[in-house]
C-alpha cells in the first residue's frame, strides 16, 4: 500500500473472489499495523443471489498515528498476526464507515481515521475477550414480542421475495437487533435468513415454472434475481436441474 500521510490511516478496498470466509486479521510491519476485514458475500446479510464475491478492507495504522494514543506498544504486539471471526461489534463499525463513502477531502480522512480507532479499539478489547464475551450475549431472546419480530421478518421474506435488502435494513424494518435477528432466526426456523430466501425462491420459481404461459426469464425477475443466467445458476445448484427441465416435467 502507497502511503500519502505517515501520520495519518491509510485506506484501501480489494474486491476478491473465491472465498467464503469472513475475518478480521491484525498483523504488523516494520512500519506500522495492518488490520484486514474480509466480507464474504453470503455472510455479509444481502439477500440476493450469492455472486461468490468478497470485499477485503485494509486500514493501515502508521507508528507516529498509533503513538498519539497507544504508548502500550507490548499490547499491540501480542496481536500481530492474529485472525478472529467477525464479531457484532466490528460489523457494525463497518457498516457506519461504509455509510461515509461519499465522503470527501478531509471529512473522508476523519472518518477514516475515527472508524479506524474504533477498529482498533474492538480488537484491543478483543484480546480482553471483552468484545467476545459482548457477542456470546446475543443469543435470542425467548421474549414472545421478539419472537413476534422474527416471524415478522419471515412474513416479510415470503411475501418480497422479489425484492432485494440487506439485513440490516430487515432488522430495522421489525425492530430488532441484528445479532437478534440473525440467530433469533436460525433459532425459531432452524436456517438462516440467506438459506430461507433462497429456498423461498426456489419453491415460488418451481411453481410459477410450471405455468405455460411464462418464460424463465419472468420467473427469474419475479424471485428476485437479476438475469435469467443468474437464476439458472442458483436453480442448478439448489434443485439439481435447470429450470427448462423442470418446466418439462
Amino acid at each position: 500500500m502507497k502511503l500519502v500521510d505517515q501520520d495519518r490511516v491509510q485506506y484501501l478496498l480489494t474486491p476478491q473472489k473465491g472465498s467464503a470466509e469472513s475475518y478480521i486479521l491484525f498483523s504488523q510491519n516494520p512500519k506500522g499495523w495492518t488490520i484486514d476485514l474480509c466480507f464474504a458475500t453470503e455472510n455479509c446479510a444481502v439477500i440476493q443471489g450469492n455472486s461468490g464475491l468478497t470485499s477485503q478492507h485494509t486500514f493501515f495504522y502508521p507508528l507516529p498515528f498509533l503513538e498519539r494514543y497507544y504508548s502500550d506498544s507490548i499490547l499491540l504486539a501480542t496481536l500481530s498476526s492474529q485472525v478472529h471471526e467477525l464479531c457484532c461489534v466490528s460489523r457494525e463499525i463497518m457498516e457506519q464507515f461504509l455509510k461515509g463513502d461519499k465522503l470527501a477531502g478531509p471529512k473522508r480522512q476523519m472518518h477514516i481515521d475515527s472508524c479506524a480507532l474504533s477498529l482498533l479499539l474492538c480488537v484491543l478489547e478483543k484480546k480482553k475477550q471483552v468484545v467476545a464475551e459482548l457477542c456470546d450475549t446475543c443469543s435470542f431472546s425467548k421474549n414472545p414480542a421478539d419472537r413476534a419480530k422474527i416471524q415478522d421478518a419471515q412474513n416479510w421474506i415470503v411475501n418480497n421475495i422479489a425484492a432485494s435488502i440487506t439485513i440490516p435494513q430487515l432488522a430495522q424494518k421489525v425492530g430488532l437487533n441484528q445479532c437478534y435477528l440473525k440467530k433469533g432466526f436460525k433459532e425459531v426456523y432452524g436456517q438462516t435468513i440467506y438459506d430461507f430466501v433462497q429456498e423461498q425462491r426456489m419453491t415460488q420459481a418451481k411453481v410459477l415454472l410450471s405455468k405455460s404461459n411464462i418464460t424463465i426469464a419472468q420467473v427469474a425477475e419475479s424471485v428476485g434475481f437479476s438475469s435469467a443466467n443468474s437464476f439458472a445458476t442458483a436453480f442448478k445448484r439448489i434443485v439439481g436441474m435447470q429450470p427448462s427441465e423442470w418446466a418439462k416435467n
